[in-house]
């Protein structure tokens, strides 16, 4: 499915950061052992990308943690309109 996604223009939001920051927390399991939930962002969104976060309460609320996303709208790239594939 990961393929697909970015074959039609989506781009993984914690591995866009990660590229950008280094930072391994961004790529840290979701479930139990793997990074199962993520968040896909077209590609105009990449350079608003400001934050990704795992969410981890309340405690015990799921055996996957939420994930979350912040995005600085005047940083969208408008240049080039995304239109899906």
């Amino acid at each position: 499915m990961a393929w697909k996604l970015h074959a039609n223009g989506f781009r993984d939001a914690a591995w866009e950061l990660y590229q950008r920051t280094g930072d391994e927390t961004l790529l840290r399991p979701t479930g139990t052992d793997d990074r199962i939930d993520q968040i896909w962002v077209s590609t105009p969104l990449v350079p608003a990308l400001i934050s990704y976060r795992l969410l981890d309460a309340p405690s015990g609320a799921s055996d996957h943690h939420g994930v979350a996303i912040t995005l600085d709208t005047d940083l969208i790239n408008t240049d080039h309109p995304w239109t899906y594939r």
